[in-house]
Protein backbone atom coordinates (compact mmCIF):
# COMPACT_ATOMS: atom_id res chain seq x y z
CA UNK A 1 0.00 0.00 0.00
CA UNK A 2 2.81 2.39 0.91
CA UNK A 3 4.61 1.75 -2.39
CA UNK A 4 1.40 2.45 -4.29
CA UNK A 5 0.96 5.74 -2.38
CA UNK A 6 4.58 6.71 -3.10
CA UNK A 7 4.10 6.00 -6.81
CA UNK A 8 1.30 8.61 -6.90
CA UNK A 9 3.61 11.39 -5.65
CA UNK A 10 5.51 13.82 -7.91
CA UNK A 11 8.98 12.42 -8.83
CA UNK A 12 10.90 14.78 -6.53
CA UNK A 13 8.87 13.63 -3.52
CA UNK A 14 8.97 9.92 -4.49
CA UNK A 15 12.70 9.55 -3.91
CA UNK A 16 12.65 11.17 -0.46
CA UNK A 17 9.59 9.26 0.74
CA UNK A 18 10.87 5.96 -0.68
CA UNK A 19 14.23 6.33 1.11
CA UNK A 20 12.41 6.96 4.39
CA UNK A 21 10.09 4.01 3.83
CA UNK A 22 12.92 1.59 2.95
CA UNK A 23 14.67 2.37 6.25
CA UNK A 24 11.65 1.03 8.14
CA UNK A 25 11.80 -2.43 6.50
CA UNK A 26 13.44 -5.54 7.92
CA UNK A 27 16.00 -7.40 5.75
CA UNK A 28 13.34 -10.03 4.96
CA UNK A 29 10.87 -7.36 3.87
CA UNK A 30 13.54 -5.73 1.69
CA UNK A 31 14.24 -9.08 0.01
CA UNK A 32 10.53 -9.64 -0.58
CA UNK A 33 10.19 -6.15 -2.04
CA UNK A 34 13.16 -6.72 -4.38
CA UNK A 35 11.65 -9.92 -5.72
CA UNK A 36 8.01 -8.77 -5.84
CA UNK A 37 8.38 -7.19 -9.28
CA UNK A 38 10.60 -9.92 -10.71
CA UNK A 39 8.77 -12.01 -13.31
CA UNK A 40 10.88 -15.11 -12.60
CA UNK A 41 10.23 -14.83 -8.85
CA UNK A 42 6.52 -14.51 -9.59
CA UNK A 43 6.70 -17.63 -11.77
CA UNK A 44 8.50 -19.51 -8.98
CA UNK A 45 5.81 -18.37 -6.52
CA UNK A 46 3.03 -19.54 -8.85
CA UNK A 47 1.73 -15.99 -9.32
CA UNK A 48 2.40 -16.00 -13.07
CA UNK A 49 1.24 -19.06 -15.01
CA UNK A 50 3.98 -21.08 -16.66
CA UNK A 51 4.64 -24.40 -18.34
CA UNK A 52 6.92 -26.03 -15.78
CA UNK A 53 8.95 -29.00 -16.95
CA UNK A 54 11.11 -29.44 -13.83
CA UNK A 55 11.00 -28.22 -10.24
CA UNK A 56 12.74 -29.03 -6.98
CA UNK A 57 13.17 -27.13 -3.71
CA UNK A 58 15.69 -24.68 -5.16
CA UNK A 59 15.24 -24.52 -8.95
CA UNK A 60 12.50 -24.41 -11.55
CA UNK A 61 12.61 -24.91 -15.32
CA UNK A 62 9.84 -23.54 -17.53
CA UNK A 63 9.21 -23.21 -21.23
CA UNK A 64 10.19 -19.74 -22.46
CA UNK A 65 7.14 -17.69 -23.53
CA UNK A 66 9.14 -16.10 -26.37
CA UNK A 67 11.30 -19.04 -27.39
CA UNK A 68 14.21 -19.04 -29.79
CA UNK A 69 12.86 -22.43 -30.88
CA UNK A 70 10.42 -25.16 -29.87
CA UNK A 71 11.21 -26.50 -26.40
CA UNK A 72 13.37 -23.51 -25.36
CA UNK A 73 13.60 -23.85 -21.59
CA UNK A 74 14.62 -21.38 -18.88
CA UNK A 75 16.13 -22.78 -15.68
CA UNK A 76 16.52 -20.48 -12.67
CA UNK A 77 16.86 -20.46 -8.89
CA UNK A 78 13.62 -19.93 -7.01
CA UNK A 79 15.30 -17.51 -4.62
CA UNK A 80 15.84 -14.10 -6.17
CA UNK A 81 19.44 -13.95 -7.38
CA UNK A 82 20.32 -11.10 -9.76
CA UNK A 83 23.44 -12.70 -11.27
CA UNK A 84 24.77 -16.24 -11.62
CA UNK A 85 28.00 -14.99 -10.06
CA UNK A 86 26.10 -14.44 -6.79
CA UNK A 87 25.16 -18.12 -6.43
CA UNK A 88 27.20 -20.12 -3.95
CA UNK A 89 29.40 -22.83 -5.48
CA UNK A 90 27.10 -25.71 -4.54
CA UNK A 91 24.04 -23.99 -6.04
CA UNK A 92 25.91 -23.04 -9.21
CA UNK A 93 27.11 -26.62 -9.60
CA UNK A 94 23.58 -27.97 -9.07
CA UNK A 95 22.18 -25.45 -11.58
CA UNK A 96 24.51 -26.64 -14.32
CA UNK A 97 23.99 -30.33 -13.50
CA UNK A 98 20.24 -29.74 -13.95
CA UNK A 99 20.85 -27.74 -17.16
CA UNK A 100 22.93 -30.57 -18.58
CA UNK A 101 20.27 -33.16 -17.73
CA UNK A 102 17.56 -30.93 -19.25
CA UNK A 103 19.69 -30.77 -22.38
CA UNK A 104 19.45 -34.57 -22.65
CA UNK A 105 15.68 -34.31 -22.08
CA UNK A 106 15.46 -31.92 -25.04
CA UNK A 107 17.55 -34.21 -27.22
CA UNK A 108 15.18 -37.08 -26.47
CA UNK A 109 11.83 -35.33 -26.07
CA UNK A 110 12.17 -32.79 -28.88
CA UNK A 111 14.35 -34.99 -31.10
CA UNK A 112 16.88 -32.11 -31.07
CA UNK A 113 20.06 -32.43 -33.10
CA UNK A 114 21.93 -30.21 -30.65
CA UNK A 115 21.43 -27.83 -27.74
CA UNK A 116 22.82 -24.55 -26.52
CA UNK A 117 23.18 -24.00 -22.79
CA UNK A 118 23.32 -20.23 -22.56
CA UNK A 119 24.06 -18.10 -19.52
CA UNK A 120 23.86 -14.33 -19.91
CA UNK A 121 25.39 -12.70 -16.86
CA UNK A 122 24.49 -9.00 -16.68
CA UNK A 123 22.66 -6.62 -19.02
CA UNK A 124 25.72 -6.06 -21.25
CA UNK A 125 25.69 -9.82 -21.94
CA UNK A 126 21.99 -9.86 -22.86
CA UNK A 127 20.44 -10.70 -19.46
CA UNK A 128 16.90 -9.38 -19.84
CA UNK A 129 15.62 -9.92 -16.30
CA UNK A 130 17.19 -9.06 -12.97
CA UNK A 131 17.20 -12.76 -12.07
CA UNK A 132 19.91 -15.30 -12.87
CA UNK A 133 18.84 -17.88 -15.44
CA UNK A 134 20.20 -20.43 -17.87
CA UNK A 135 18.54 -21.00 -21.24
CA UNK A 136 18.58 -24.49 -22.70
CA UNK A 137 17.73 -24.21 -26.38
CA UNK A 138 17.16 -27.26 -28.61
CA UNK A 139 18.76 -26.93 -32.03
CA UNK A 140 18.25 -28.38 -35.51
CA UNK A 141 20.17 -27.85 -38.73
CA UNK A 142 18.80 -24.81 -40.55
CA UNK A 143 16.83 -23.49 -37.53
CA UNK A 144 18.02 -19.90 -38.17
CA UNK A 145 19.06 -19.37 -34.55
CA UNK A 146 22.41 -17.60 -34.57
CA UNK A 147 24.93 -16.91 -31.85
CA UNK A 148 27.73 -15.30 -33.75
CA UNK A 149 30.40 -12.66 -33.46
CA UNK A 150 33.15 -11.29 -35.60
CA UNK A 151 36.41 -12.56 -34.18
CA UNK A 152 38.87 -9.90 -33.04
CA UNK A 153 42.47 -9.74 -34.21
CA UNK A 154 44.62 -9.42 -31.10
CA UNK A 155 48.34 -9.01 -30.75
CA UNK A 156 50.53 -11.43 -28.84
CA UNK A 157 51.06 -8.72 -26.19
CA UNK A 158 47.25 -8.51 -25.75
CA UNK A 159 47.09 -12.25 -25.10
CA UNK A 160 50.01 -12.09 -22.67
CA UNK A 161 48.42 -9.18 -20.78
CA UNK A 162 45.00 -10.87 -20.60
CA UNK A 163 46.57 -14.17 -19.54
CA UNK A 164 48.56 -12.50 -16.77
CA UNK A 165 45.52 -10.73 -15.32
CA UNK A 166 43.02 -13.56 -15.76
CA UNK A 167 45.30 -16.40 -14.67
CA UNK A 168 46.16 -14.56 -11.44
CA UNK A 169 42.47 -13.96 -10.66
CA UNK A 170 41.55 -17.53 -11.60
CA UNK A 171 44.25 -18.87 -9.30
CA UNK A 172 42.87 -16.75 -6.43
CA UNK A 173 39.23 -17.71 -7.03
CA UNK A 174 39.63 -21.34 -8.05
CA UNK A 175 42.57 -22.65 -6.05
CA UNK A 176 41.71 -25.34 -3.54
CA UNK A 177 42.45 -24.40 0.06
CA UNK A 178 45.91 -25.54 1.05
CA UNK A 179 45.97 -28.41 3.51
CA UNK A 180 48.36 -28.07 6.37
CA UNK A 181 51.19 -30.52 6.04
CA UNK A 182 50.75 -33.16 8.67
CA UNK A 183 53.90 -34.09 10.51
CA UNK A 184 54.22 -37.63 11.79
CA UNK A 185 53.40 -37.97 15.47
CA UNK A 186 56.43 -38.36 17.68
CA UNK A 187 56.94 -41.94 18.90
CA UNK A 188 55.41 -42.72 22.24
CA UNK A 189 57.76 -43.31 25.15
CA UNK A 190 58.76 -46.91 25.25
CA UNK A 191 61.16 -49.12 27.14
CA UNK A 192 61.71 -51.21 24.02
CA UNK A 193 65.08 -51.13 22.33
CA UNK A 194 65.08 -49.25 19.03
CA UNK A 195 65.08 -51.50 15.98
CA UNK A 196 68.43 -52.37 14.47
CA UNK A 197 69.22 -50.55 11.24
CA UNK A 198 68.73 -52.51 8.02
CA UNK A 199 71.89 -53.67 6.23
Amino acid sequence: KEIEAISQLPPEQQKQRLETFLKTLTPQQLEQLKSSGCSLCLIAQGKIPSHTIYEDDSFIAVLDIKPAGKGHTILFPKQHTPLLALLDDASAARLFVIANKLSTVLFEGMKAEGTNILASNGPAAGQFTNHAAVHIIPRWKGDNIAFSWKGLSLSESDFISFKKTLAALAQQRLAAPQKKEEKPAPPEDSDDEPPEPLP
